[in-house]
């Protein structure tokens, strides 16, 4: 996965998140990151867990993998959806001791069943180090409807991939195509100074 940051911190809610899918013309991929610290509890333990929360395609656009199971899928982003986990490579070896069997395995968290649906391979990890990953759908912070409604609840990092033959520089120059600064602010979907654009971390 990518070592290179963004210039700048990365800041979204979920409206903004919505506006900018249905708005966006430059960008081929486009997926959702923030991290939460939960409890994760098993039959013989309770352990305090570094939590990425993805969207639907976010490990896809890094080309990245799972070695055991499956990635997430737009079915596990959907409101209601079953409660699913992928573990890091670090996580599984370390506190699972590495068990080829571990797909199926069930833990609570958040007062949920959540099942193991696979495991990661052992690269580094963008933005953050974490220990499980999460779909969108399974916080109960990011699904909550105070945050779904919550212009302000700006808690989300956001990364595109840029289309072929799309310069970056393209993302603050048009107008009206994307949720650039000035189109933005002109639509009134976005507050006007947050800068979409030029907060958007790209991949490689």
């Amino acid at each position: 996965m990518p070592t290179r940051r963004a210039s700048k911190a990365l800041a979204y809610s979920v409206p903004e998140i919505k506006d900018y899918r249905q708005q966006n013309g430059s960008l081929s991929e486009l997926a959702e990151y923030h991290g939460m610290s939960f409890t994760l509890l098993s039959k013989d333990e309770a352990t305090r867990v570094r939590t990425g929360v993805v969207s639907d395609g976010f490990f896809a656009m890094f080309g990245v993998k799972p070695i055991l199971g499956r990635d997430f899928t737009p079915a596990d982003d959907q409101p209601g959806a079953p409660a699913v986990l992928l573990l890091s490579n670090e996580y599984w070896k370390h506190h699972e001791h590495a068990d080829p069997n571990i797909v199926g395995k069930t833990f609570q968290m958040n007062d949920r069943v959540h099942t193991v649906i696979g495991v990661l391979p052992p690269v580094p990890q963008y933005p953050n180090e974490n220990d499980v990953y999460m779909p969108t759908s399974a916080c109960p912070f990011r699904s909550s409807a105070r945050m779904i409604g919550n212009r302000r609840g700006r808690m989300m990092s956001l990364f595109g991939r840029l289309k072929p033959g799309v310069q970056r520089g393209a993302l603050q120059s048009r107008p009206g195509g994307d949720l650039g600064a000035n189109g933005a602010a002109a639509s009134g979907c976005i507050p006007e100074g947050h800068g979409l654009h030029h907060n958007l971390g790209l991949a490689p």
